[in-house]
């Protein structure tokens, strides 16, 4: 049984861990890691970290058809991994910020 101020103690350590994570959180970081355990997802990831592309320049860098390519990034942008800006006929691919986040991430840890 813990006294009053190991408990007290306890509670400012837990409190003050940067990374705990509430059920949400801990439910979207699941769903962005079923994504990129993708490999062709994380194939995108990495090209649109070199610069902004658009459908046809990532078929032709992954060397898959662009229904295919369409859907990746569809399921990307819809997880705030990537964002797209439409000009003229054209949309181009670039990453967002939980998307450079994740990729640093992967950078950190397999260096």
């Amino acid at each position: 049984m813990l006294t009053t101020s190991e408990q007290s103690t306890r509670t400012r350590r837990i409190n003050r861990n940067p990374l705990a994570l509430d059920d949400r959180q801990i439910m979207d970081a699941v769903q962005r890691f079923k994504l990129v355990s993708d490999e062709s997802r994380l194939r995108i990831l990495s090209i649109l970290s070199e610069g902004e592309q658009n459908v046809t320049a990532l078929c032709e860098a992954l060397g898959q058809s662009q229904p295919g390519v369409s859907h990746h990034l569809a399921l990307l942008r819809v997880s705030g991994l990537i964002r797209g800006e439409r000009r003229g006929k054209n949309i181009f691919y670039s990453l967002d910020d939980m998307g450079w986040s994740l990729l640093n991430g992967c950078r950190e840890q397999f260096a």
